[in-house]
């Protein structure tokens, strides 16, 4: 019943969280940065994205409960590298771009819980170091990852490189805050599009280029494939196909009609019918009994 794109975005996006923790795991014990390791993560995200967009569901439902760590570190992550894709960058830059965002999250992870911002750059810092240790090959690297944080903080116009933040890092800020903001308490995630979407337009647009807020606007308004809807007719169903040019009016398979389980799916084309619509963006809830709540 489940797509099975949304089967594979979760088994990447587990796989993803207990790399993680792995990496934390270690950077907390022994103060080891298993670069290679990182670089995995990064490539397992990467691919699955470039297969389909369904690693946003559970990206976007783990809003209504507590993320593990790991969970809250490859966010930004996640992220950032579908914005990169929606700004046509090639492969190599987009794995860089996705790299950058892990290390410095992993580096804020170190302080995140207590929110002390000292201790968070401290915890980036640290990460940063570790990173040059490993050679020149990851200097570049580095340095991104020092205007990442010097935008998120708006530390001025160029870091300690000397060089403009420059747009790989104003992509993975954006991803970060975001990111932190739908993390935040009385986020509704079944509103569409994201209520904290309209936010950072409200209040921080002038932070970020329009370039990229146009990327993050048509990524978060895209309904993935494997997201499970709630249509304005009561019925349920998943994000089966997309129709070019109309992202919130994609084909559904139907699986609950008039408050019952159906036996097959009903396939519905809402750009062939004006009078259906997506009501709510239920995430990657599981149509079975425990979706009683869902169909009061």
């Amino acid at each position: 019943m489940v797509p099975k794109e949304l089967e594979d975005a979760r088994e990447a996006y587990q796989g993803a969280i207990a790399s993680t923790d792995r990496l934390l795991r270690t950077l907390r014990s022994d103060g080891v940065f298993a670069v290679e390791s990182a670089e995995s993560v990064v490539g397992v995200l990467l691919a699955q994205l470039q297969a389909n967009d369904a690693l946003m569901v559970p990206f976007f439902s783990t809003t209504s409960r507590a993320p593990s760590l790991a969970a809250d570190t490859i966010g930004p992550c996640i992220l950032s590298l579908r914005i990169g894709m929606g700004l046509d960058g090639p492969a190599p830059d987009l794995a860089r771009l996705g790299l950058a965002a892990l290390v410095h999250d992993l580096g804020r992870a170190r302080a995140l819980r207590e929110g002390d911002a000292a201790a968070i750059r401290r915890g980036v810092e640290a990460q940063i170091q570790l990173l040059r240790q490993r050679g020149p090959a990851y200097t570049e690297l580095a340095d991104l990852v020092v205007r990442i944080h010097d935008g998120l903080n708006e530390s001025g116009p160029a870091g300690e490189t000397g060089r403009p933040i420059g747009e790989p890092a104003h992509v993975v800020g954006l991803a970060t805050t975001y990111h932190d903001l739908a993390r935040q308490p009385g986020n509704d995630e079944r509103a569409w599009p994201p209520m904290r979407l309209k936010e950072i337009l409200r209040r921080q647009r002038s932070r970020f280029p329009d370039r990229i807020l146009k990327a993050l606007i048509r990524v978060l308004t895209s309904l993935p494939l494997g997201g499970l809807v709630r249509l304005n007719s009561g019925e349920l169903g998943y994000v089966v196909a997309k129709n070019p040019g109309f992202p919130l009016r994609p084909v559904v398979a139907v699986w609950v009609c008039l408050g019952k389980l159906l036996t097959e799916p009903k396939t519905v084309d809402l750009q062939r019918d004006p009078f259906l619509y997506v009501e709510a963006f239920l995430g990657d809830g599981k149509l079975d009994l425990e979706l009683t709540g869902l169909l009061s």
